[in-house]
């Protein structure tokens, strides 16, 4: 049974390197896919995905934003994943109950050549922490 999740993120390049990342694990199904914070909250409550992966920094709304007003709502939260380039906001992400932090930066010139670190993750790194190529 796959895991539905959805990528949020303002970056297309940080959206489209998540989604080659997201390719080694077939148990996950990328439901949609949006640009910034009132998109996540619409599409959470569209598709009830199980986890979405959520960019900290986006214009408007903001990752931890979106938590909120889904809270204020009394929706279901799913398992959030936050993903952003930044590592001082890992804090902050657990104390709103994330299941992870994924820090990396995407590679414009070389999609599916970002970096990453961060323990959901680690199965697509290599040892010099750049992310594996793709077989296919």
């Amino acid at each position: 049974m796959p895991l539905d999740a959805l990528i949020i993120d303002d970056e297309k390049p940080a959206r489209d390197e998540l989604m080659f990342l997201l390719k080694a694990f077939p148990e996950v199904s990328v439901v949609a896919q949006g640009k910034n914070g009132v998109e996540a909250v619409t599409l959470i409550k569209e598709h009830s995905p199980h986890m979405v992966f959520l960019d900290v920094q986006m214009p408007g709304l903001d990752g931890f934003g979106v938590i909120q007003k889904l809270m204020d709502r009394k929706m279901k939260l799913p398992h959030i994943i936050f993903a952003t380039a930044y590592d001082h906001y890992a804090v902050q992400a657990f104390e709103v109950n994330a299941v992870d932090y994924l820090r990396y930066r995407p590679r414009q010139a070389c999609p599916g050549r970002g970096y990453i670190s961060g323990r959901t993750a680690g199965d697509a790194r290599q040892p010099d922490g750049h992310a594996r190529q793709s077989a296919g």
